[in-house]
């Protein structure tokens, strides 16, 4: 059952500067069955965005992010994007904005010492980039911080900053089957993971009047 009932109050007055907890968005047995399908599945290294001589490319900087991607078969992915389609009304009625659809999912695996350091989701010069408005983290494991005993990984975790004018951060409690939304210009990182492995999902859902 997907809810978005519950949300992570961030007191902005730009009404897009909030976060929504996603509970239920996958169960258990969803949660560990795509995290065996991961593991099984050909790895790549995620990549990152930088400035180069004008012009912006893409390139795996693992100074700037170290995670690997999961290459999962179609029919995979497919079930994951039924899942994710799901949550685009309840996006576009929470934000009050129109969204078109959503980026093809990331499957990510974080394992020790890595991580995504601090960065927006969203960037005016990227064409591949630009048009995303709310950003979707699926958690595929529990962190140890959520107090769960059956915890996945220790350290790390999603962090954002939801504030412009200042560094105040919001560390969020991850849970498998639960997620997070919130807007894709928003600054976040993921914490370099102390043990363990940190699974999840992320896509992008676009702006209908972009």
């Amino acid at each position: 059952m997907l809810s978005a009932a519950s949300h992570y109050r961030v007191d902005k007055k730009n009404g897009l500067e909030q976060l929504i907890k996603l509970t239920a968005v996958l169960d258990s047995t969803e949660c560990h069955l795509l995290r065996d399908i991961m593991i099984s599945s050909p790895m790549v290294a995620g990549e990152t965005s930088s400035i180069e001589k004008n012009q912006l490319a893409y390139q795996v900087d693992s100074r700037r992010r170290d995670v690997n991607i999961a290459l999962l078969a179609p029919t995979v992915t497919s079930i994951i994007n039924n899942k994710l389609e799901r949550l685009q009304p309840v996006l576009a009625s929470y934000y009050g904005i129109d969204l078109l659809g959503h980026e093809s999912p990331q499957c990510l695996r974080y394992g020790p010492g890595q991580f995504y350091s601090r960065h927006r989701d969203s960037h005016p010069q990227d064409e591949r980039s630009r048009n995303r408005s709310i950003t979707v983290v699926i958690f595929l494991s529990n962190s140890k911080e959520n107090g769960r005993s059956d915890s996945d990984f220790i350290g790390g975790g999603l962090r954002v900053y939801p504030y412009e004018d200042n560094d105040d951060y919001f560390d969020l409690e991850e849970s498998c089957g639960n997620g997070i939304a919130f807007p894709s210009n928003m600054l976040h990182e993921v914490k370099p993971i102390s043990t363990g492995t940190r699974y999840s999902i992320a896509t992008w859902f676009f702006y209908g009047g972009a």
